[in-house]
């Protein structure tokens, strides 16, 4: 399970190398919300393109996180502006007692439209890496698939048709 996308060239070639032998998990963030969030600013982005909004993106962070912008952070970003990612700055804050907030702005001439996502507590984090773990851990045994590269959308459609098979 890779909980990042902040890999380069080579790192991204040996994911795909591993993939070819295990079943490796790749998201930006293991937390579902977010996929959510990140599949909204596509459709948000798409919509406004032509509109000449100004797109801004934020992140604030525990003190300890270590990178900076966060690979979240870049998702956003990436999925506002998949052509030119880098064109659109990120703003990095790192405070005490804090989890995590990510806020994505799409500022027009008179008004502003605010995607924002917030983590309070880190055991939420935890507890969507055990489920997707239980999940990966089930569906080698279960479907028998033994490698390959799934992510967040995999997840949620098997979640979605076990939910409604009951």
């Amino acid at each position: 399970m890779i909980g990042t996308t902040s890999l380069n060239d080579k790192q991204k070639g040996l994911v795909y190398a591993l993939s070819q032998r295990t079943l490796v998990f790749l998201a930006a963030s293991f937390l579902p919300s977010v996929f959510f969030v990140i599949q909204g600013l596509k459709d948000m982005a798409t919509c406004l393109a032509d509109l000449n909004y100004l797109i801004s993106v934020k992140e604030k962070h525990h003190v300890s996180k270590k990178d900076q912008p966060s690979a979240t952070a870049k998702s956003l970003r990436f999925a506002v502006s998949p052509k030119d990612p880098e064109n659109i700055q990120i703003q990095v804050q790192r405070v005490e007692h804090f989890v995590s907030q990510h806020e994505v702005n799409f500022s027009g001439k008179n008004d502003e439209i605010k995607f924002i996502h917030t983590v309070s507590d880190r055991s939420e984090i935890a507890n969507w890496v055990i489920k997707i773990a239980l999940w990966l851990y089930s569906v080698r045994k279960r479907d028998h698939l033994q490698h390959g590269l799934l992510g967040m959308a995999d997840f949620l459609s098997i979640e979605k048709l076990n939910a409604r098979l009951g």
